[in-house]
């Protein structure tokens, strides 16, 4: 991982230490996490630039690393190929918190925190939507089952939980009523990212265009 200072546009560090290619990184706060091919996570003290945790996951490689701030602290989120979900709260503890398989037979394509809620939020590549409560042992307090291809992207915004899937749908889950309020043909293929803000929805996918929504 290498480090840029954007006023100089150059590189003023890099994080070496995994064996194999990192696939995901997330800066949040104070926590910058990275995740490799054979499953290994390392968390980085960037001011440093050494390695300060090291663990695995249950199944290989790193698909998927988010974050959520609570008022207790931060908990980091990585999920794997193999569909397991590990939660880490490094300021308390060394090992996991929570690591389960709550998305079987594929990835964990994304993990996102929820600070509306204090929920964490995770899609799947078995089309199934978790939304977790650490207040309750992480058990899922909603599962989505409405989309019908691959999950590829996830953003939170407020209550809404916005996913995209394989066949180009967007839809719209809210955390609060636990039902699917509407969908969007976002895409003709994959939608793979989205992003939300107050006045603007945005979403992008392999047809090479990016669809802009007035929320």
């Amino acid at each position: 991982l290498r480090i840029w200072d954007c006023n100089s546009k150059s590189s003023v560090g890099t994080l070496t230490g995994h064996a194999s290619p990192v696939m995901h990184f997330s800066w949040y706060g104070g926590c910058l996490m990275s995740g490799d091919r054979k499953g290994v996570v390392k968390v980085w003290d960037v001011e440093r630039q050494k390695a300060g945790s090291t663990f695995e996951t249950k199944h290989g490689q790193i698909a998927s690393i988010g974050h959520l701030l609570t008022d207790g602290g931060q908990l980091s989120v990585a999920g794997d190929q193999g569909g397991a979900v590990t939660v880490f709260d490094f300021a308390r503890q060394k090992a996991p918190v929570f690591q389960e398989v709550l998305h079987p037979g594929g990835s964990v394509t994304a993990v996102k925190g929820m600070a509306a809620n204090g929920m964490i939020v995770t899609g799947g590549a078995d089309k199934v939507i978790n939304c977790l409560e650490p207040r309750m042992s992480y058990q899922p307090v909603h599962t989505f089952i409405d989309h019908k291809d691959f999950i590829y992207s996830l953003e939170t915004f407020g209550s809404l939980i916005l996913s995209g899937g394989g066949n180009g749908w967007l839809l719209a889950h809210d955390t609060e009523s636990g039902k699917c309020l509407y969908g969007l043909g976002a895409s003709s293929a994959a939608v793979r990212s989205i992003f939300a803000s107050q006045e603007r929805l945005v979403c992008a996918g392999d047809d090479g265009k990016a669809m802009v929504y007035d929320f």
